[in-house]
């Protein structure tokens, strides 16, 4: 936590602060408080998988059904989660581009959307071939049937 606490001894006298047994008691409070800080703090991030700890991106994965693999980042595993989680399926051009502004970034990627033939085209500049798939397997589940869709990689 950021914000600087005042420490236990402050609050006594300072006759206290002289005393050897004061001293360790304040040591020990001082050490609980900051625990529970560092711990509240973790809670407030947990909801958010880009912020979340450890602990948290595995409740995250169990409440979503997504199994990560042993080699994956976490970055990675952020990366399933977003493309998993928390959104609807995006049925207008709009919403796929803010969906893939999200996942891929503003600038690694380009939608062409052609009515007349019924297709749909995107080209990601992923970074792996890992965060690729990801991308492409929630594209292709988020896109209605009547779409022919062709995702490809950049480069």
């Amino acid at each position: 936590m950021n914000i600087k606490q005042k420490d236990y001894l402050d609050y006594l006298p300072q006759l206290f602060s002289n005393v050897r047994e004061f001293r360790a008691l304040a040591y020990v409070i001082d050490n609980a408080i900051r625990r529970a800080y560092d711990d509240i703090a973790a809670m407030c991030d947990a909801p958010f998988t880009k912020y979340a700890e450890e602990r948290w991106l595995a409740r995250h994965e169990d409440v979503l059904g997504v199994t990560s693999k042993p080699t994956d980042t976490d970055a990675v595993r952020r990366l399933r989660l977003a493309a998993k989680g928390r959104f609807g399926m995006p049925y207008t051009e709009s919403m796929l581009r803010h969906r893939l502004a999200e996942l891929c970034g503003e600038e690694n990627f380009t939608l062409d959307v052609n009515a007349a033939a019924s297709s749909l085209s995107v080209v990601i500049s992923a970074g792996s071939d890992e965060e690729f798939e990801i991308i492409k397997d929630m594209i292709v589940r988020m896109v209605p049937a009547n779409l022919v869709v062709s995702v490809s990689r950049e480069g």
